[in-house]
């Protein structure tokens, strides 16, 4: 802020830089996560230009918003600062891209700037959270229960669960609760975060590992996409590299959908289509691959495969054979990644 007021004293037109959020060569693997390179490609924002222009008001316009919360400790969700300004902001999207700008411009997650945001995923299990707003969630609730929007590391955790099942969409979360999963191989906890994970759920399920030490077990489609949410909860994301620490929990252990499953059981299976195969390749060089072997060996056969496979077709093979056996025999018998 202060480069601004700088700029427009001097009577300079103003300016934002910001690290390139959506550059893979921006990030490095170590520490086992994701990491921006000290060196990283900017960008400007600047007000000069037209194209740029509603971009750069809306991030000093929500930096405002940022000091008056923060001044007055109070909080606001995206959803809410959209509402206060809709002829300036336009849509939610430019809420929600701002905020990651300025979360990366000054380094910190936006809750620690007031900012909450709505919760998609899903939590099930005996798990009681209280937030620090003294706010109470009992996850043990029939169906399950929405992640707290006010999560964060001052929240308290309590438990009996042995170990974390996570589910990378919401069909197959809802098929587990049905056959009631947690009762028969619990006690444990479900989450979702219903495809590509919101903050929310990723700090869950941060907190849930660093404060209860319980090992995490994922299943997703044998998939790039599925492969690619994986990796988001596991190693962080590209475009949130700069909140590595407190978002990425290596220990997570991949227990499937692996396409060497796919030769194994012989499950039902669709092709990969020309932007599957893209996303596919893309993934073989992503920063974290060459330091997890199996991992690699696993997308380089999905490649030679030529095909995907759905979580549903697994458990298709039989009546809850995901519940009373691919599952729980892959946690019993380690075959993870």
């Amino acid at each position: 802020m202060m480069s601004i007021l700088q700029a427009l004293t001097l009577k300079q037109i103003p300016k934002l830089t910001i690290r390139n959020q959506k550059c893979w060569s921006n990030c490095t693997y170590q520490d086992e996560r994701l990491r921006i390179i000290e060196d990283a490609v900017e960008y400007e924002i600047k007000f000069s230009s037209r194209k740029s222009q509603e971009e750069f008001a809306i991030i000093i316009h929500l930096l405002g918003k940022i000091y008056l919360l923060l001044t007055t400790q109070k909080t606001c969700t995206k959803r809410e600062l959209y509402y206060q300004n809709v002829e300036l902001v336009g849509n939610q999207k430019r809420i929600d891209s701002a905020i990651d700008k300025i979360s990366c411009l000054l380094k910190v997650p936006p809750w620690e700037l007031g900012v909450l945001a709505t919760s998609k995923g899903l939590i099930a299990g005996p798990l009681t959270i209280i937030t620090d707003s003294n706010s109470v969630t009992d996850c043990s609730v029939q169906g399950g229960t929405l992640i707290p929007q006010d999560v964060g590391y001052e929240m308290h955790l309590e438990t009996e669960a042995k170990f974390i099942l996570l589910i990378e969409k919401d069909t197959i979360f809802q098929k587990l609760l049905d056959e009631n999963f947690i009762e028969r191989n619990g006690p444990c906890l479900m989450i979702t975060g219903k495809g590509v994970p919101d903050m929310n759920t990723r700090v869950l399920v941060k907190c849930l590992h660093e404060r209860l030490s319980l090992p995490i077990f994922m299943i997703a489609d044998a998939d790039p996409y599925g492969i690619e949410i994986m990796s988001i909860y596991r190693f962080g994301s590209m475009n949130l590299s700069h909140l590595a620490d407190i978002l990425a929990v290596p220990s997570i252990l991949w227990i499937g959908v692996h396409p060497s499953d796919l030769t194994e059981l012989k499950p039902e299976t669709e092709a990969l289509s020309e932007i599957d195969l893209r996303r596919t390749r893309s993934l073989v060089t992503r920063p974290y691959m060459a330091d997890n072997k199996e991992l690699l060996k696993q997308v380089n056969l999905l490649l030679e495969l030529k095909v995907k496979c759905k979580i549903e077709n697994i458990g298709n093979i039989s009546t809850t054979y995901l519940t009373n056996l691919y599952i729980p025999m892959k946690i019993l018998t380690k075959q993870f990644i």
